[in-house]
């Protein structure tokens, strides 16, 4: 199970429930996606702990799971051992919707090293709440992550207006005016930079970023993303976007290895 392994592999994916963008039950398809993409961590957001329970024993991972909302929450599979858990809420305790934290240390046997990586599904009409939502977490990473560097990934909700032309920006904006919410500002991601976190696919990501596509707007949209901090023992190999019809997201991959004397 702990073959050597030079190339860590993480992937963070949202799965809708269960469902595909037309709301039929993926979970099937889902599940066999992930067991081929051979990934070493497995960040999901919008999963049951069932689901995620299943799919660990099925790849011989361990499994963490945080509770959000009504039934579904975020979990983290690991191929290799965890030494250390944990969750929280980031949500105000008036909010509708809860969404929460989870982090995990792990040991890479391999490199005979530590590392914490975290997931979270932020708020996804008003970007206040997004902001209020992140800056929590951060803070518990802080707190909880170690000093050693970490990773966070998941749905952020988050845009980047330099990811998007004119053209769409417009169709996004008239979609997001019909259901009435927040307009979409760039918090989030300037947050993140100016906390020391380098989003990973800006870094080493290769083809199109878009991680959610919304048919009926004919708007392709990069919300999920994989951020790290201060990870300088470890070198960023690559990123991209892989396709998948079982959820109405895309997951990201991002591959990383230790440096060489490190």
């Amino acid at each position: 199970m702990y073959e050597s392994r030079q190339t860590i592999k993480l992937i963070t994916y949202n799965l809708n429930r269960g469902c595909n963008s037309e709301l039929e039950d993926c979970r099937v398809s889902q599940q066999e996606f992930i067991s081929k993409t051979n990934a070493d961590v497995i960040a999901l957001q919008l999963t049951t702990e069932r689901f995620a329970t299943d799919l660990a024993i099925d790849l011989g991972f361990t499994m963490n799971y945080a509770e959000a909302d009504n039934g579904f929450g975020n979990a983290i599979l690991s191929r290799f051992p965890v030494t250390n858990h944990f969750s929280a809420t980031i949500s105000e305790s008036w909010h509708p919707e809860q969404r929460s934290l989870l982090l995990v240390h792990v040991t890479i046997p391999t490199y005979l090293v530590h590392l914490a990586v975290a997931v979270t599904h932020l708020e996804n009409s008003k970007e206040s709440m997004r902001t209020s939502q992140i800056t929590k977490a951060v803070s518990l990473l802080r707190e909880h992550a170690g000093q050693d560097g970490h990773i966070l990934c998941g749905d952020f909700n988050a845009i980047r207006f330099a990811d998007y032309s004119t053209e769409m920006w417009s169709k996004f904006l008239k979609f997001v005016e019909e259901r009435e919410w927040d307009p979409r500002e760039e918090q989030v991601c300037t947050y993140m930079r100016e906390c020391g976190y380098l989003d990973t696919f800006l870094e080493v990501g290769q083809g199109e970023p878009w991680t959610i596509y919304l048919p009926f707007a004919d708007v392709k949209l990069r919300i999920d993303y994989v951020y790290s901090f201060q990870m300088n023992s470890w070198s960023l190999n690559r990123s991209w976007v892989e396709g998948s019809v079982a959820s109405c997201h895309n997951p990201i991959v991002f591959e990383f290895s230790l440096k060489a004397g490190a």
